[in-house]
């Protein structure tokens, strides 16, 4: 799989939403309206997959949801039926991030050291608070949790594979 067709999980189906084959997704992000013009996700019941291309008849924002009639899903059995899947989309199918915007998957695997050049570990997972996304960085048994916030997290090199905090080690 290129690095353009590499799908990124975006949310997971909540529930049915109304009779007429809706679902209600939740997305993990800030702009679910952003994602609107999806016109194809992949739905899967595990994180892992396998992956299913399911073409989207519409979507439309509700609030920090989003709302969703897949084609072929006409009637709330249907919809009822995908309630729990792992809702992905290609790379490519994504609007741009502004620069100081990253998607999760992008930070997952990247390298953290302080500012005293001190190795952290490596994000392998992100959160969803209420405040701010925080990251989990894993150094063999040691797991940090850091919010991804503009006071800890200083600098983000995607290419290099790096983040650089404002993060004591015996924290």
């Amino acid at each position: 799989m290129t690095e353009d067709s590499r799908l990124l999980i975006l949310g997971r189906v909540r529930a049915a939403h109304g009779v007429k084959g809706w679902v209600k997704a939740q997305i993990f992000g800030e702009d679910a309206a952003g994602w609107r013009k999806i016109s194809a996700w992949h739905l899967a019941a595990t994180e892992n997959g396998p992956w299913r291309r399911q073409e989207a008849e519409e979507c439309k924002a509700q609030g920090e949801d989003l709302l969703i009639r897949f084609a072929g899903v006409a009637d709330r059995a249907g919809a009822e039926s995908l309630k729990g899947c792992w809702l992905a989309a290609p790379r490519h199918a994504l609007p741009p991030t502004a620069a100081d915007e990253f998607y999760w998957a992008d930070l997952i695997g990247l390298e953290v050291v302080n500012d005293k050049g001190a190795r952290l570990g490596r994000v392998v997972g992100c959160i969803a608070s209420s405040a701010h996304t925080v990251l989990r960085v894993q150094d063999g048994e040691t797991e940090r949790l850091l919010p991804f916030v503009a006071a800890v997290a200083r600098e983000v090199d995607l290419a290099a594979g790096w983040m650089r905090v404002v993060w004591e080690a015996d924290w």
